[in-house]
């Protein structure tokens, strides 16, 4: 790794030019390994890239690990390369197990609603267009950064029928195009089995149930927090002002929350590498991280 590269990455991760809770994962990997190959004071790493972006566990899951490791090789560099690959390759496997299962629930001629931009969720819709599946998928612009722009471009890419639309159509569309499933990714799942996700997935889940539509999260375990005890148990960023309004307004305040929280109740199933779960079977995988266990629980 080149010299400088902790600071660069994590200044990436907090300016969002790389952003997904799984992408965040891996280059906080990489980011702790570069910061022992520069000589860095391993406690200090660990605590500013915890310090990026506080509601992704995923973040937090990857650099605790990488702690673990590193502390106990003595801060060998080697080692701590070697931890980093270890990683990737295990978030690699645990993404294809998603995709497997999650593929599973793809069906010829559905219609799918998604918000955000979630790398599980476009694998799945893709692999189970290249198994010969046709299908149309509704997604979010998701304001205000507009990732839902990156998920119609994979989509549309991959010959997925798609329509994007604005965030606040999400209701109307599931109450008049049929649709069959909401799909949407995770930053956190918590012990109760809520979901912390990008801010207005709460609503669209709560149009879902509204309309009878089940609502499947797609994600990793390592995207499972154990210390997340509630049900609304995770500190939710707040981003700069600016992103939502460039040029201020005299007079005028600006929230910019980044997630929010939908209940276990809205959500009908969680795929994992493991299978499909339901949101009441999320503390066992948290227990299980919570007591040192982040390999893949690949079935």
């Amino acid at each position: 790794m080149l010299e400088g590269e902790f600071e660069d990455t994590v200044d990436a991760i907090r300016t969002m030019r790389i952003r997904g809770a799984g992408a965040i994962a891996r280059a906080a990997a990489r980011a702790m390994a570069a910061a022992v190959r520069e000589g860095r004071d391993i406690e200090a790493a660990r605590r500013t890239l915890l310090n990026t972006r506080p509601s992704a566990v995923s973040l937090r899951n990857a650099v605790e690990f990488m702690y673990q490791r590193a502390t106990a090789a003595g801060e060998d560099p080697d080692a701590v390369d070697s931890a980093a690959a270890e990683f990737e390759a295990y978030a690699a496997e645990a993404r294809a197990g998603v995709v497997r299962h999650g593929s599973r629930l793809m069906v010829d001629f559905g219609r799918y609603l998604t918000h955000c931009n979630s790398s599980a969720v476009i694998d799945t819709l893709v692999a189970a267009r290249r198994s010969g599946r046709r299908f149309e998928v509704f997604a979010t612009e998701t304001r205000p950064w507009g990732q839902g722009h990156l998920t119609v471009q994979a989509l549309a890419s991959a010959g997925i029928e798609t329509t994007l639309i604005v965030d606040s159509a999400a209701r109307h569309i599931i109450a008049t195009e049929d649709i069959h499933a909401v799909l949407l990714g995770a930053d956190t799942v918590t012990m109760a089995g809520s979901l912390i996700n990008k801010v207005g997935t709460a609503s669209v889940a709560s149009a879902a149930r509204d309309h009878g539509v089940p609502v499947y999260v797609f994600t990793e375990t390592y995207k499972f927090s154990p210390a997340a005890m509630g049900r609304n148990p995770v500190p939710i960023e707040e981003r700069p002002a600016e992103e939502v309004l460039p040029c201020p307004i005299p007079g005028v305040k600006v929230r910019n929350p980044v997630f929010d929280v939908t209940p276990p109740e809205m959500v009908k199933g969680i795929v994992t590498e493991g299978g499909i779960i339901t949101p009441s079977q999320a503390r066992a995988i948290c227990e299980r991280i919570g007591a040192g266990d982040l390999s893949p629980h690949v079935a």
